[in-house]
């Protein structure tokens, strides 16, 4: 398909063959999407473009999201202004590299449809130590 148009943008490519769409805004955000995205980012952008593979290497560049953690994280406003549900999840390498392969990543990079979808995901993971809270 080829250059197309969209507002706030520099430049937009749709590939047809590669099945990737991608976008650079005047912000300096660029987004690419598609089924060809990984095959995109892996053999054009780090390959040609920044010369750093890092897809695929999470483990070399973040060593520390494989040791045993705790994540928590919170949702609402409080007793003031309503309820707030806490969750905290403990979990170690070999559920880390599970849940990547899953498509779990950072929740802000996330759609609040996405992040439902991965709680049923992370629940059944053996090993997992999850607790929630609620408070009205």
């Amino acid at each position: 398909m080829g250059r197309f148009g969209v507002d706030y943008a520099r430049f937009a490519f749709k590939g047809t063959h590669e099945k990737v769409n991608i976008v650079a805004y005047d912000s300096g955000k660029l987004v690419i999407q598609g089924k060809g995205t990984e095959d995109f980012v892996r053999d054009t952008l780090e390959a040609e473009v920044t010369g750093e593979p890092r897809l695929g290497y999470e483990e070399f560049y973040n060593p520390d999201w494989f040791e045993p953690h705790a994540g928590l994280d919170e949702a609402g406003k409080g007793d003031l202004f309503g309820p707030l549900i806490t969750c905290c999840v403990i979990a170690d390498g070999g559920m880390v590299r599970d849940w990547i392969k899953e498509g779990i990543k950072d929740s802000k990079k996330m759609s609040d449809s996405s992040i439902i979808g991965i709680e049923k995901i992370i629940r059944k993971t053996q090993g997992a130590v999850i607790q929630t809270a609620y408070c009205g």
